[in-house]
């Protein structure tokens, strides 16, 4: 697993982890909030799901960086074994499917929140204050 970490690039895969570990601490703060009795929490549980999606998008803007680069080198290497260029397609799918996998979890949390959380105000004013 710790491979995968690093083919996929430790600078965007931990920027992967890091709006995961967001999401999941934004998900402590409102359920915490939430059944103490205290709805005065600052984030909304939508917000949840835009840290899920800045995972994702990280994940698809580092596959377009590491495509861009191999299709440079490729540009100056000339002929190029195709094996070799599926190969680094492969290697490049690896940030985009775990930032999807972060963003279907936050999506999920997201719908099952209401769930745990008893009787609550509309979210809706809580983001305006």
């Amino acid at each position: 697993m710790l491979n995968l970490f690093y083919a996929g690039g430790t600078l965007f895969m931990t920027l992967i982890t890091l709006a995961a570990i967001a999401a999941f601490v934004l998900t402590a703060n409102i359920l915490f909030n939430a059944l103490s009795g205290n709805h005065t929490s600052r984030f909304s549980p939508n917000t949840i799901i835009i840290a899920g999606s800045l995972a994702f998008m990280l994940g698809i803007l580092a596959q377009t960086i590491g495509i861009y680069q191999a299709l440079v080198a490729i540009q100056q290497m000339g002929n190029v074994s195709p094996a070799i260029i599926f190969g680094g397609f492969k290697v490049s799918m690896i940030a985009p499917m775990y930032g999807l996998f972060i963003f279907v979890i936050t999506l999920i949390i997201r719908l099952v929140l209401p769930f745990f959380i008893p009787q609550q105000e509309d979210w809706s004013d809580q983001t305006n204050s």
